[in-house]
């Protein structure tokens, strides 16, 4: 009796256990999904109502008058004078000897700072300066005395200058690409970035330079005019530089643009879900959204190919940032980008650093559901598997072959009509 009791007793405890291990799992799957799902929303609510103190990027500021840009012309050679949301200002040209003598704090104490476990604060990161009151001097057409500790010397061989000829010019979308990918571009142009199915999207492809592949660039330039490329080498370890290429590129090329698209070259894009996201957020400043990666931490084995030495990057994580395979700007948070490259410390991890300039300029990175990141199966031709009407961005697609497949999956499901742009 005593046992036949124990048995009932330890059958309704297991029980009891799985229904509870259940009811657990199904919380944690309901948590996981209202992240996905809101977190975006929960932050644009905190941002709206608890703006960080200095924030500088709030507000749209019109020009009185259209300035003409002087590094854009036409093929006449007149100038193109697109109508702007900005006062033009170029990058490359806020330094001067009798500018503003902006105050420089004082430098982190690295003694024993891998013992110390430090946290990322951005007032002990290069420059040590107010970055938004430094930005905002610049809009305001002031030149700044403190010399740039991250120049860009480097030279265009191709600069798409007449890529963003719409005066109603919704997108820009800017795809970092090895110079060697050549089929791969071809393929995005036939596919999900076929310019002629939508309406005020420009995209470009930005490249450094490779040994050996001058001819083939300079023909494929010569037949898209949507190649942007620098004098740089094209390598894994020059992101950054090719990602500060895209920020300066589309700030002197495309000022009457509302929002900016950086995308690696193995992403496919649904652009009809980013306009509907595009056409909700259109009027609301400082948008910089991805996918989130909240708490990274930097990779130390510099067998790495994300390597970051204690010397160039002395925190233990990096602030938070947005997976570099795609990230979607304002007008306003791209603008200040550019102008705050030039005053902070570069790291080879293009999205960390992206993040770092973000903290600097009190920008909150907000996570955005429609950026997946995938890693891709066995059969790299094959399309991939993806829920077409909330995806705006699918990272890894692995093969020219996958991304045509993947597109032929897409419009048979939803068939593209030429003749109606979006």
């Amino acid at each position: 009796m005593r046992i036949k009791c124990l048995r009932v007793l330890l059958g309704k405890t297991l029980r009891n256990t799985l229904i509870l291990m259940a009811i657990c799992l199904s919380v944690l799957n309901m948590i996981n999904w209202v992240y996905y799902s809101y977190s975006e929303a929960l932050i644009e609510t905190y941002n709206k109502y608890s703006a960080p103190a200095g924030a500088v990027f709030n507000t749209r500021v019109i020009s009185s008058s259209p300035t003409v840009n002087p590094l854009s012309k036409a093929k006449n050679g007149s100038a193109v004078s697109p109508k702007r949301r900005y006062p033009f200002f170029d990058p490359g040209e806020s330094y001067s000897e009798n500018g503003i003598l902006m105050e420089i704090g004082p430098p982190l104490d690295t003694k024993d700072v891998r013992k110390k476990k430090l946290n990322f604060d951005p007032s002990k990161y290069p420059l040590e300066l107010d970055l938004p009151k430094l930005t905002q001097y610049i809009f305001d057409g002031k030149k700044i005395k403190n010399k740039p500790i991250n120049p860009h010397p480097f030279q265009y061989v191709y600069n798409a200058e007449n890529a963003c000829p719409h005066e109603n010019l919704h997108l820009v979308v800017l795809v970092k690409s090895r110079a060697s990918n050549t089929v791969t571009r071809d393929v995005i142009r036939k596919t999900w970035g076929n310019q002629k199915n939508y309406k005020g999207v420009s995209i470009v492809f930005l490249l450094g330079h490779m040994k050996g592949w001058e001819k083939n660039i300079s023909n494929e330039s010569n037949k898209y005019k949507d190649i942007v490329q620098e004098n740089f080498v094209d390598d894994y370890s020059n992101n950054t530089l090719k990602t500060i290429m895209g920020y300066n590129w589309v700030v002197r090329h495309c000022p009457n643009a509302n929002f900016n698209l950086f995308v690696d070259d193995d992403i496919f894009v649904v652009v009809k879900n980013l306009d509907s996201y595009r056409s909700n957020k259109d009027k609301e400043p400082r948008i910089m959204a991805g996918k989130l990666l909240p708490r990274s931490t930097p990779f130390r084995d510099n067998g790495s190919k994300w390597f970051v030495s204690w010397e160039d990057y002395p925190f233990d994580k990096y602030p938070p940032y947005l997976a570099g395979g795609g990230v979607l700007m304002s007008w306003d948070v791209t603008r200040a980008f550019a102008a705050a490259f030039p005053y902070v410390k570069t790291i080879t991890i293009d999205d960390s650093y992206l993040g770092i300039i973000a903290k600097k300029l009190n920008i909150t990175p907000r996570n955005h559901g429609g950026m997946v990141i995938r890693n891709p199966g066995k059969d790299t031709k094959a399309a991939m598997a993806m829920n077409f009407a909330s995806v705006v961005a699918f990272h890894r697609i692995p093969s020219p072959e996958s991304m045509q497949a993947t597109w032929n999956q897409y419009i048979a499901k939803y068939p593209i009509d030429p003749k109606a742009k979006r």
